[in-house]
């Protein structure tokens, strides 16, 4: 059986526990990661633009985009479609955590950032950043319920 000693004891480690824990906190980062991806686009589908109204041309129909400030409006959904999260793994394979962020390739992968920060000429229409206090009250209730107080 393996041992490890700390603090001047010596313990035998359970090679299962490892194995466990591993897969545990796996699976709780990819809880995590999830609701955030879950909240980013909750923030999009709950917000009530009043910016400027847009007629589209191609389309037919007007579209009311968000004003500064606010969460982008949705008119096409590739930007909510492209907000994800991903494994990261070691070079080994194993999962070491998972990121979230617009999908890599995605056509909303420029625009995206553009919205989430501003740039010369578009004011900032934040998405992520208002997301993820609400995340962490949902992360810490669920662990206070399963855990007790973190």
């Amino acid at each position: 059986m393996p041992t490890m000693t700390s603090f001047g004891k010596t313990v035998v480690i359970n090679p299962g526990w490892e194995v466990k824990f591993h897969n545990d906190a796996n699976a709780f980062m990819k809880f995590i990661a999830k609701t955030y991806v879950d909240q980013v686009q909750k923030t999009i589908f709950d917000s009530k633009p009043s910016g400027r109204w847009y007629h589209r041309k191609q389309k037919g129909g007007w579209y009311r985009a968000s004003a500064p400030g606010q969460p982008p409006a949705i008119d096409t959904w590739t930007l909510v479609r492209a907000i994800v999260y991903g494994e990261i793994k070691e070079g080994n394979g194993k999962i070491v955590g998972y990121g979230v962020g617009i999908k890599a390739g995605s056509p909303a992968a420029t625009y995206g950032l553009v919205l989430e920060f501003g740039n010369s000429r578009i004011k900032p229409r934040p998405y992520f950043r208002p997301s993820l206090p609400k995340t962490m009250r949902i992360v810490r209730n669920y662990t206070s319920g399963n855990f007790g107080a973190v």
